[in-house]
């Protein structure tokens, strides 16, 4: 698992605030543990967060999460979406109470805290 020395070198090494690269690696592991779950099948990940994690690596920084919702009721993507994003772990990075909910007739929008 990544340490907070890796973050940090991470951070002078891109010459991006160690809260940024704390956010793009927590955002990450997120969008891991959503690959291995059942929602997988479910949420199409868009937005600017989707276009640098897949298409443009250099692009800016985003720290928010968009997803469209398909074949699923809101309901039933909310628990296991909380679920996750609760069980996941890790050093020096809390995601107790980590996110911001935004529901549209389209999908979700996760955002971590400033």
């Amino acid at each position: 698992m990544i340490d907070d020395v890796l973050l940090r070198r991470i951070a002078t090494e891109e010459r991006v605030p160690l809260g940024i690269i704390e956010k793009d690696f927590a955002i990450s592991c997120v969008l891991l543990v959503i690959s291995k779950s059942k929602l997988k099948d479910h949420l199409i990940f868009k937005g600017g967060t989707a276009i640098k994690k897949i298409h443009y690596p250099e692009a800016r920084f985003s720290e928010d999460m968009d997803f469209t919702v398909r074949s699923i009721s809101e309901e039933d993507v909310i628990s296991p979406l909380k679920e996750i994003i609760s069980e996941t772990r890790i050093e020096s990075i809390s995601f107790e109470k980590a996110y911001e909910e935004r529901f549209s007739q389209t999908g979700i929008s996760l955002r971590s805290p400033s």
